[in-house]
């Protein structure tokens, strides 16, 4: 395991952790929001995390795809979503074809990222007229918890 990608772990939402009720609604309205954009739609999930949205996600969607950096997140997810679409892999390499998805999703990870790479891949894989949808970190917002890996926010 890389020191880097076991501190990507270290710094991900796990279900069971207790989270302040700014952070749950935050959560919440991200995956709100990504649902919504997703409904009937060829999905890739860049960054997926724990999986605390794939089920949603996957179940409105047409179909789901998710890539993750982590190999803690990646394994924890495989297990537990074992028939999932889900790839170990890199945001400025996605290892699918052009044009593919209808829209991509990449919450609260832009940051972590060379973000002129990250776009030039997104739109090599988003069909014409799809959309992408990301967030950031508030760095302003009261209790703002930032991460030790990035100052780019």
């Amino acid at each position: 395991m890389s020191i880097i990608s076991k501190n990507f772990f270290d710094q991900t939402e796990k279900p069971g952790e207790n989270f302040s009720n700014d952070e749950i609604n935050i959560i919440c309205n991200r995956y709100k929001i990504a649902s919504d954009l997703s409904f009937n739609k060829k999905v890739l999930e860049i960054g997926f995390g724990t999986g605390l949205g794939i089920n949603t996600i996957s179940n409105i969607s047409k179909e789901y795809f998710g890539i993750e950096f982590s190999d803690e997140n990646y394994r924890f997810c495989k297990k537990k979503y074992p028939n999932k679409n889900l790839k170990k892999g890199d945001a400025h390499n996605l290892p699918y074809a052009d044009k593919s998805f209808d829209i991509i999703i990449a919450l609260a990870i832009v940051y972590y990222l060379d973000f002129d790479k990250f776009i030039k891949e997104v739109r090599r894989v988003l069909k014409v007229g799809g959309k992408i949808f990301f967030c950031s970190t508030n760095k302003d917002f009261v209790g703002f918890n930032p991460s030790p890996y990035t100052t780019k926010y």
